[in-house]
């Protein structure tokens, strides 16, 4: 995610460059790129309790918690017992709930 937040922050300041005649901050780019992380993985994992600050002192620890976090419970199908019959949907409705169709 920080190397995509660099790419498009350096974009964004090359347009700002070109198009509006901008100079280059390297210390305020440093700042919007850290920010741009901050958004971007407050938006990917809104109920996270980690910070960019922790992140960056630590992207090992952070991307293992919430990977750890967000694995999924994966479900096994079981052949139904002998002489049982088994339907299988897949929920899809066409309407409004409660409305006839």
């Amino acid at each position: 995610m920080l190397f995509f937040a660099t790419l498009w922050s350096l974009w964004l300041n090359r347009n700002e460059l070109l198009f509006h005649g901008k100079g280059l901050n390297v210390a305020q780019l440093s700042d919007i790129v850290l920010l741009r992380v901050d958004w971007w993985a407050r938006a990917k994992w809104p109920h996270s309790p980690m910070s960019v600050e922790d992140f960056l002192r630590n992207p090992d620890y952070w991307c293992r918690s919430l990977s750890e976090k967000d694995a999924r419970v994966k479900e096994v199908w079981l052949a139904p017992p002998v002489g049982a019959v088994k339907f299988n949907t897949n929920g899809a409705v066409k309407g409004v709930l409660g409305l006839p169709v």
